[in-house]
């Protein structure tokens, strides 16, 4: 799978990633130079045979890695591997803005203590002079009641390079099992049904000037801890 995201990001849409001129930017919401920004992918599979023009939607987003988070990957220590940590707040904003049904429309981010499970770990994979690449595997879990929530787990690779303290590449793939419905995500299918989600880093205009959706709509997205 984390072949084929790499697949995907050598060859992206021709269409799509460019802005029209003249846009508005606000400074609040554009990622400073040092924010790496992986481009997050959902959708639901598998697909019910009766599921509507929404329901077939891909849902897209944008994850911000902050540099203070970067940085502390980049100084993980141990051999190939070893187990390393992840970074409190990058896991809480993987599970509480990220890994959510947001296919029909504009979600309701969990807040912290609609969170029963965020089990996180890493490992190293290959380290030279230079560079690290560490394994990402979490499970998770996240409800607003017995009438809407989600659980599952994602795996990847987060690749970095150490002497510039830099994020060089991002693959993850998730699945999981939703149900129910957010304020704005009404039309879910019946009972549980699958989502899946692919992360990859991403640099172009669109990763540089579209915030996540999180963010636009405040709350604790950079702190979520």
């Amino acid at each position: 799978m984390l072949q084929l995201l790499d697949k995907g990001a050598a060859t992206p849409p021709a269409t799509g990633t460019a802005l029209p001129a003249g846009l508005p930017t606000d400074p609040r919401r554009t990622p400073p130079a040092d924010v790496a920004v992986v481009r997050v992918f959902a959708r639901i599979r598998p697909l019910p045979q009766d599921a509507s023009l929404h329901n077939r939607a891909v849902a897209r987003d944008h994850l911000w890695l902050l540099k203070d988070e970067v940085a502390a990957l980049c100084e993980r220590k141990g051999e190939v591997g070893a187990a390393v940590s992840l970074p409190t707040s990058l896991v809480d904003r993987l599970v509480r803005y990220h890994l959510l049904d947001n296919i029909r429309g504009e979600p309701n981010f969990w807040a912290k203590v609609q969170v029963s499970r965020k089990e996180f770990s890493a490992r190293v994979l290959r380290r030279t002079a230079g560079d690290l690449v560490l394994s990402l595997n979490g499970s998770f879990a996240a409800n607003a009641g017995p009438q809407h929530g989600i659980e599952g787990t994602l795996s990847g690779e987060i690749a970095l390079n150490t002497k510039n303290v830099a994020l060089t590449r991002f693959r993850a793939y998730g699945e999981a099992k939703a149900w129910g419905s957010g304020t704005y995500t009404g039309g879910a299918p019946a009972g549980r049904f699958g989502v899946v989600f692919a992360m990859v880093d991403a640099s172009d205009e669109a990763a540089r000037s579209v915030p996540p959706q999180g963010l636009i709509v405040g709350g604790d997205y950079l702190r979520p801890e």
